[in-house]
């Protein structure tokens, strides 16, 4: 199985169905998945564990929003290498903006649709598998 991708993503979201979703396409691809249900969790997470990538809903429970978590995390040294994608409801230009100006590395938009979330993974956690 070595033509499999490798790779643990930290998803940052509260949706159940959107969390069954994004975890069976990313563990089908064979990344290692951690789950956040709250910005403040995946704060935590993303220290402890250190992903290769972090997708991460904007608007989450708790006393901070994604934007808010990206900006903490895009202002640690340890973690301020990880890529974040911000995957959210919100399309507005303001909503992009502000995730942008907080360190963001790319957005899309829900709902998800299958090919561009698996390519705007692979964008950001580059697969080993051969074409």
């Amino acid at each position: 199985m070595s033509d499999a991708p490798s790779g643990n993503v930290l998803l940052v979201e509260d949706n159940p169905a959107n969390v069954r979703l994004f975890s069976m396409l990313l563990e089908k691809k064979g990344y290692t998945v951690v789950l956040a249900g709250t910005a403040e969790d995946g704060i935590e997470a993303a220290r402890e564990h250190l992903p290769d990538l972090i997708i991460m809903d904007l608007q989450l429970p708790g006393q901070i929003d994604g934007v808010e978590a990206t900006r903490t995390l895009k202002a640690e040294d340890a973690t301020k290498h990880i890529p974040i994608v911000v995957v959210s409801a919100h399309a507005f230009k303001e909503v992009r903006d502000a995730a942008r100006a907080a360190g963001c590395d790319d957005f899309l938009t829900k709902p998800v649709l299958v090919r561009p979330f698996l390519m705007m993974v692979e964008r950001h956690l580059p697969s080993t598998a051969s074409a």
